[in-house]
């Protein structure tokens, strides 16, 4: 089946390169987040990395435009764990972001735009594409979807203008070293950075713990994300006991039936708590369960080339880098 997904998308490559299909470019700045590949790379927190690059009387003045898989109303777990996390951020849900982004700045006044998961939408025009890779699984396996991960040939590499290496911390350098010249064979004038989730804090039946306290305690975890072995290997790495591990589906909407069926299984587990992501349990609130339950936040740190990440995002905007010293010279984040 992945050579009838690839005509479908010569098609629609054809469609665009002779006007049958048109691009609307709004009249703000557009920065578009996204990925090659199904499945999680960390989109939404870079997306949170993003607006906090901003100088905060420009960051309130956006509006991200997201899709809203897999939820109600258009409504799901990335749009509600950004609204947790950044409430003062305003979001427009909905498939018709062209729509949403001519509101946007109409209604809403925007200054400008990010694009939640875009780099296949290609109806609105950017100024910025930055991909997210996944060290842990960077290139689809080779193959486009199903029978692999790519969303698109590889060769759509040459469109982006900044590249994020996630989970690097999870891989070897000889590992991020081949990623790397992977992407300098398709595009080498990009930025290319590294990244980690970073655990930030643990709620434990709403109290806040650090997230090293998961070190040697015997753990029930489950999630419904895209990446269930990011989630595993973080664990893994605060010293967390797994117990039991249960993987669902990305965007899993945890109908009454399947909580009842984890939390049979926590109860059965031997574990001393629960442990799941901010994603999931934005969806699980409220919910009686039988041990304590743990939700690990995490968010993006840039770990390499940050500084040239940041000014990446903030040249469209024409606005100075605060966070480099008067003399121009990088950080330690930074790197040549």
């Amino acid at each position: 089946m992945s050579w009838l997904y690839r005509a479908g998308l010569a098609f629609r490559r054809a469609f665009y390169a002779v006007g049958l299909i048109r691009s609307h470019r709004p009249q703000v700045p557009v920065v578009s987040i996204g990925n090659i590949t199904a499945g999680g790379t960390g989109k939404t927190p870079l997306v949170e990395w993003v607006l906090k690059a901003l100088p905060e009387s420009l960051r309130n003045s956006g509006v991200v435009l997201t899709r809203g898989y897999g939820g109600k109303k258009g409504k799901n777990d990335e749009t509600a764990q950004l609204s947790e996390n950044m409430p003062e951020v305003k979001q427009l849900v909905g498939s018709n972001r062209v729509q949403n982004a001519k509101d946007a700045v109409r209604k809403h006044k925007a200054r400008f735009l990010v694009l939640d998961d875009g780099f296949q939408h290609r109806r609105l025009v950017r100024e910025l594409d930055i991909v997210l890779i996944d060290a842990l699984a960077p290139f689809g396996y080779g193959c486009l979807v199903p029978r692999g991960l790519l969303r698109e040939p590889l060769s759509a590499l040459r469109r982006a203008n900044a590249f994020v290496i996630t989970r690097s911390d999870q891989v070897d350098g000889e590992k991020l070293k081949e990623i790397g010249e992977k992407l300098r064979s398709y595009n080498p004038e990009a930025v290319i950075a590294h990244a980690r989730h970073a655990p930030t804090v643990l709620l434990v039946d709403g109290k806040k713990e650090e997230p090293q306290s998961l070190s040697s305690r015997k753990v029930f975890a489950f999630c419904g994300i895209g990446n269930p072995e990011g989630f595993r290997k973080t664990l893994e790495a605060l010293g967390a006991e797994i117990a039991a591990f249960e993987a669902l589906g990305d965007h899993e909407p945890y109908l009454q039936p399947v909580r009842e069926r984890l939390s049979a299984a926590a109860g059965e587990s031997g574990a001393e708590m629960i442990v799941t992501t901010q994603k999931d349990a934005v969806k699980l609130r409220g919910f009686d369960w039988p041990l304590p339950f743990g939700e690990l936040r995490v968010e993006i740190e840039v770990t390499k080339n940050e500084n040239a990440l940041r000014r990446t995002v903030l040249d469209i905007f024409g606005v100075e880098d605060s966070r480099v010293n008067s003399a121009g010279e990088p950080t330690k984040a930074d790197s040549p």
